[in-house]
């Protein structure tokens, strides 16, 4: 049983995650205004059909800049270890779970930006569902943030996760 997860810096993800929540909007008021675009001048028209191409091309070059934050890195987290990985699954840092110090991990096992509750608040610039494990290491605290991509796998963390409390 293993779980992985793309780690993520926090408040530059975060920050890019919201523009990507405007331009979700802005895109689809301008898709709104194209469906209608038989009812309203010409100008107007071609204004809400830039302003969606616009959108668009904002979304995609926001998602390519949170795809560029990673760098690549990642975590994976067994019942006994936890390895952090950098590009082309290169072993950086491997923990022993039983062997941390004040570890712990916080998160409620939901996929961050799925709900409107979620978009809403990414708008308001509020942090969306946050999966962070944190531990000691050298007197130092440690936390890394993490992005599960499905639901799957946050199955599979809980399932670690409950076998780090039976045993």
């Amino acid at each position: 049983m293993i779980f992985r997860a793309q780690i993520i810096p926090t408040k530059a993800y975060h920050s890019l995650y919201s523009n990507l929540a405007v331009g979700s909007i802005a895109g689809s008021l301008g898709i709104g205004f194209l469906v209608n675009v038989g009812s309203m001048p010409l100008k107007w028209g071609i204004l809400s059909g830039v302003a969606t191409l616009t959108a668009m091309g904002w979304q995609m070059i926001t998602a390519r800049n949170m795809k560029k934050l990673s760098q690549g890195h990642s975590i994976e987290i067994t019942p006994k270890e936890i390895r952090i990985k950098g590009k082309k699954g290169k072993l950086i840092k491997s923990y022993q779970v039983e062997e941390l110090e004040d570890f712990s991990l916080h998160t409620d096992f939901e996929l961050s930006g799925n709900s409107a509750r979620d978009q809403t608040g990414m708008l308001m610039l509020k942090t969306p569902n946050r999966h962070v494990i944190s531990w000691q290491e050298d007197g130092e605290k440690k936390e890394i943030e993490f992005l599960p991509d499905s639901h799957y796998s946050l199955a599979q963390l809980r399932k670690i996760t409950d076998s780090w409390t039976s045993a």
